[in-house]
């Protein structure tokens, strides 16, 4: 399944990340390298993200506005069983024709095969929404065809891994490597997955020691 990469590897594919995330237009925002929950103020009035629960209101304050290039999508959160935490994707009827929807489904069924967010250390949590929302940066600067043509190169494995790595390497640069960290070590070292998970994510998505060797790259 997929292919293990030294850390040598890692670096030299940065030119692919690079080339998967060219189109995209990042705004600079203050860099985080630790969050703290009590001192976060919950501001409601800057979520424009449909339907966050009030639990998450202090996640998506800081989402929110770290990520303006977004605040103009329409962008809703769905909870329901899936098969991992949380996964972004446009709404389909929207691609084919019709103003652009964009659905994040968070998982509501605890399992050996997928994590709910809740049970995810906060700083954690930002990083994997921030994964999930540069998945839809990566969207809103394509076309319906463009996506279309991302959607079946996805179907390639080699080409998920590189993609998935590529959208990891956008949460660094956008200044959430520290948290994208956090949760991937958190998955990782977590005794109550499977192995097969843990196998999943290592190999498709940037590890703890990838993450910390592209922040000192990138400069964040």
């Amino acid at each position: 399944m997929g292919h293990d990469h030294n850390h040598d590897d890692i670096l030299e594919r940065r030119a692919v990340y690079e080339r998967c995330m060219s189109h995209v237009e990042l705004h600079q925002v203050p860099k985080l390298e630790h969050i703290k929950e009590n001192e976060i103020v919950e501001d409601p009035s800057i979520i424009f993200i449909k339907n966050v629960p009030n639990h998450l209101i202090k996640q998506f304050t800081i989402i929110c506005k770290l990520f303006p290039e977004l605040q103009e999508d329409n962008i809703s959160l769905r909870f329901q069983s899936i098969s991992m935490t949380m996964q972004a994707r446009p709404n389909i009827w929207t691609i084919l024709g019709g103003d652009r929807e964009y659905f994040i489904f968070i998982n509501t069924k605890r399992s050996r095969n997928g994590l709910l967010l809740e049970d995810i250390p906060f700083n954690a949590q930002i990083g994997i929404i921030a994964h999930e929302l540069c998945h839809i940066i990566d969207y809103h600067f394509k076309t319906n065809w463009e996506i279309i043509k991302t959607g079946l190169w996805y179907l390639k494995k080699r080409n998920q891994e590189d993609y998935e790595k590529a959208v990891d390497y956008l949460v660094i640069k956008k200044g959430l490597g520290h948290q994208l960290k956090d949760w991937s070590h958190f998955v990782l070292n977590n005794q109550n997955l499977s192995t097969k998970y843990k196998k999943t994510k290592e190999t498709y998505y940037l590890r703890p020691e990838d993450i910390h060797k592209c922040i000192e790259e990138v400069g964040n």
